[in-house]
């Protein structure tokens, strides 16, 4: 029987190809290399505006972000997929979504289907942040997130940098506001 095995390969990178079987079979094997596809699509975080500095933990606010094509190619939109941002809260500044919380996963989905060169697209929600957060924190946007959650990489996205997705936002998270 014949396998197949599939991965988005980046032109920077030099792979190392093992193969083995579960009973030591031998057999006869061919790699193939492709032109590697990228577009020239870029995609980042403008802008986080009007973030507050400070918010006390389970308090719930409004987040904006911006989210720009850098590229010099208009992004045409997969309709299942969407564009994903999620926001992370992190008690550093770097992304790393195997211990930092994801507070908001959001796509732009439906009715949104391509984004231009320069074109910047404008999003809002609401959060909060749980107690275990209070102290300085960061919050950590991250556009074509939706493949990073499970630990790949790259987004959906092919573009032309997969490591400038991320703005980062310090945040001071205080004591719950209790009634009284």
């Amino acid at each position: 029987s014949n396998s197949q095995l599939n991965f988005f390969a980046s032109s920077s990178v030099n792979y190392i190809i093992r193969v083995t079987s579960f009973n030591m079979a031998t057999g006869e094997y061919t790699l193939e290399s492709g032109n590697i596809s990228t577009s020239d699509v870029d995609l980042v975080i403008a802008d986080a505006p009007g973030i507050p500095g400070d918010i006390a933990a389970l308090e719930t606010f409004g987040v904006t972000w911006k989210v720009l094509n850098a590229g010099n190619e208009a992004l045409q939109l997969d309709e299942e997929e969407g564009l994903g941002t999620s926001i992370y809260i992190s008690e550093d500044n770097i992304l790393d979504t195997s211990d930092d919380l994801e507070l908001l996963n959001y796509s732009n989905s439906p009715g949104f289907s391509a984004l231009a060169p320069g074109e910047t697209l404008e999003n809002d929600f609401n959060i909060s942040i749980p107690e275990e957060y209070v102290g300085n924190n960061f919050l950590i946007f991250d556009v074509d997130s939706f493949e990073k959650r499970f630990g790949s990489p790259f987004g959906v996205y092919r573009e032309i940098d997969e490591s400038n997705n991320s703005w980062v936002v310090p945040i001071n998270v205080g004591n719950p506001i209790t009634g009284g």
